[in-house]
């Protein structure tokens, strides 16, 4: 009874949202002859006309809509590629009236990334309708998304390098994700985006481009434990010795200004004072707890580079935290004697016999 006694407007929206009451639809057929000018009706219309299968119906409601003139032409197009797209699915692959109509819809698709109002359009959609119809144009369209969308711009990047990374193409991922790094506004955001691009790079092999990126941005991250802790390996990897030694100091400038100072613990037996060492080592950074980790990759990439007298530093700073500990004993006799403390490499062999 409903139809038979509507209030106009309550009555067109209830029709509106049933899509699949046929009542519902002549009613607002009937609107549309009345006002012709409604552009929801109208687009509505269409979609139930393509829902049903009937695309020349469909067409024929688009129609007005498509002048160029129309302020709707935009939703109007977004409506056309989906009737090509049923239409195209009703052809047989290969034929003269499929490779026109696949014309049409990707011409249609294209005119779409022209817009200026590309941020009106359901970005899924155009993304599902590109990935079949237009596959060149995907990254673009992450571009063209990010660029529309300013407060969505790291999602759409990291988007594009995911299908970036799937296709192999491991530079242009990891630029990708420097693109969101630089569109976030979000410091974990940033961080995580840094993070994987360099990830990224490293996994395609491309040491140098890697490296070259994680000097431009040092400055920024330099008190990170665990980003300097990811380059300083990173460097390892790359077989760049100087860098993974850049990098290690760093780590022990965040670390080391706290184990130089005594604490309650004493080991069995300390030097009185440090082996010989750059500055550098306990520079004035703040200090964090110690940890194994970032100790035994400092140490051994000082033996790598035959600087034994900070392997030696590092070995005895370790060793005021964990005091006489088996393997840091051993790394201390080791590069004592590597570099020529015989009394220091005897006293630390002592205490592990």
């Amino acid at each position: 009874m409903i139809w038979l006694f509507p209030r106009e407007a309550v009555t067109r929206q209830q029709a509106l949202e049933q899509k699949n009451d046929p009542i519902a639809t002549d009613y607002l057929r009937g609107i549309l002859k009345q006002h012709p000018e409604d552009i929801d009706v109208r687009s509505e219309l269409v979609q139930r006309a393509l829902a049903s299968g009937n695309t020349s119906f469909a067409q024929e409601l688009l129609g007005p809509l498509l002048d160029t003139a129309s302020p709707h032409r935009l939703r109007a197009t977004v409506l056309m590629a989906d009737i090509q797209e049923q239409l195209l699915g009703r052809m047989d692959n290969g034929t003269t009236e499929y490779r026109r109509t696949e014309d049409a819809l990707r011409s249609t698709l294209s005119s779409l990334l022209a817009s200026e109002n590309l941020n009106k359009i359901d970005p899924e959609w155009l993304l599902a309708k590109a990935r079949r119809h237009l596959p060149e144009k995907i990254i673009v369209i992450y571009q063209l998304l990010a660029k529309s969308t300013p407060g969505r711009a790291p999602y759409w990047f990291e988007r594009e390098a995911k299908e970036e990374l799937a296709a192999g193409h491991h530079h242009a991922a990891a630029e990708a994700y420097f693109q969101a790094q630089r569109a976030s506004t979000n410091p974990d955001n940033r961080r995580y985006y840094f993070l994987e691009g360099l990830k990224t790079l490293q996994s395609g092999l491309l040491f140098k481009e890697a490296l070259a990126e994680a000097k431009q941005q040092e400055a920024a991250w330099r008190t990170d434990r665990e980003i300097m802790f990811y380059l300083a390996k990173l460097a390892r990897a790359a077989g760049d010795n100087q860098s993974a030694e850049h990098y290690v100091r760093l780590l022990l400038q965040i670390s080391l200004q706290e184990q130089a100072e005594p604490t309650i613990q004493q080991a069995s037996w300390q030097p009185d004072t440090l082996p010989a060492s750059p500055k550098s080592l306990t520079s004035g950074f703040p200090a964090m707890p110690f940890d194994d980790e970032v100790y035994t990759l400092a140490y051994e990439v000082f033996v790598s580079n035959q600087k034994l007298d900070d392997a030696m530093a590092v070995a005895t700073a370790a060793l005021r935290q964990v005091p006489n500990q088996p393997d840091w004993l051993r790394r201390l006799a080791q590069a004592a004697e590597w570099s020529r403390h015989p009394e220091e490499a005897l006293a630390a062999w002592r205490l592990l016999a």
